[in-house]
Formats: C-alpha cells, sequence, structure tokens
C-alpha cells in the first residue's frame, strides 16, 4: 500500500475512533448507558484495527506514528465539536438583573414557554432580581436570544444538569 495513503488512513480513522469515543463519554456522564455501550463496541473495533496496523514495523515507519497522534488530537477537538452541536443534556440558567428588568424578562421568558422561578435580591447599588430555569442544552442560544430582547446588562450563568423529579420544563417539540 501506498504509504500516504496508509497514514491518511489512520490519521482518518483514529478521528472517527477518538470523536466517537468522546461522544461516548457524554452520552455515559449523561446517563445514557444503552446507546454508549453499543458505540463503545465500535470504538473499540476502529481502535483495534488502527492500533494493530500502526504497531507492525513501528521502528521503520515513525510517521504512522504522526499520523495516529495527530488523529488522536484532531479527534478530540472534533468530538468536542460534536457534543456541542447535538447538546444532550439539561441545563439550569441563572440570571441576574436590575429589578425592573428582571420582571420584564421573567414574563417574556414565560410567554415563550418557559418555566422560570425568580427571587428578590440586593446588589451593590440598587434591587436585583435573580431569574432560574430549566431547559434542554439545545435551548442555550434561543434563551440568550430572548434575553438579550429585553437587556444586554445581565449576569447570566448555566450549568449542565441531571433533572431527578418535578418542575415545569420547557421541551422541544419534535
Amino acid at each position: 500500500m501506498n504509504p500516504i495513503l496508509l497514514y491518511i488512513i489512520i490519521f482518518a480513522a483514529k478521528i472517527v475512533e477518538v470523536t466517537i469515543g468522546v461522544f461516548r463519554m457524554v452520552l455515559i456522564t449523561k446517563g445514557e448507558r444503552k446507546l454508549a455501550t453499543v458505540i463503545a463496541f465500535f470504538e473499540i473495533v476502529i481502535w483495534l484495527l488502527v492500533v494493530s496496523t500502526v504497531l507492525v514495523n513501528i521502528t521503520a515507519d515513525p510517521f504512522k506514528v504522526l499520523a495516529y497522534a495527530a488523529g488522536f488530537a484532531f479527534g478530540q477537538m472534533f468530538g468536542s465539536l460534536l457534543e456541542d452541536k447535538i447538546a444532550i443534556g439539561s441545563i439550569r440558567v441563572e440570571i441576574i438583573a436590575d429589578e425592573q428588568v428582571g420582571i420584564k424578562l421573567a414574563n417574556h421568558l414565560r410567554e415563550h414557554n418557559f418555566g422560570v422561578t425568580t427571587m428578590e435580591a440586593s446588589g451593590m447599588t440598587c434591587k436585583k432580581m435573580i431569574i432560574f430555569l430549566y431547559a434542554a442544552r439545545k435551548q442555550m442560544k434561543n434563551i440568550m436570544t430572548l434575553c438579550n430582547e429585553i437587556s444586554k446588562d445581565l449576569v447570566v450563568t448555566v450549568d449542565d444538569i441531571k433533572p431527578l423529579v418535578g418542575g415545569y420544563y420547557y421541551k422541544i417539540r419534535k
């Protein structure tokens, strides 16, 4: 086989293997064990094929090692990009706003079917409102767009969560 083609195959296969490995780990942390198990099977098959190819005459052809390492590095990047795109899981969003802006924002979010809980707070110079809501990760862009329609002067934090029970939760229509 042409050595350049071999390096490209090793590089591409390693990218695929590591990308699905990153995705598998995300699935495990999100509680999707069955799908992660199926993906793990294919991940290890690819790994065995790639590593067995790289190890043959490794000292005579060190470029296979470079192709393998580069594929690993790019696989990490592509895996994280894939995970961001698919956005599995749930988030808790906390928004801190001046009191009047907070009231307006809470109502605006409710008009768009988000369950919102508010709490009065004291800031350094004025009264504040803290807004909490839970949503699918896929809704993050939508939430930020709705927030920016009301005010760009907000403090917004987001945490990945694993909801257990109860509450009003915005569901994506399929």
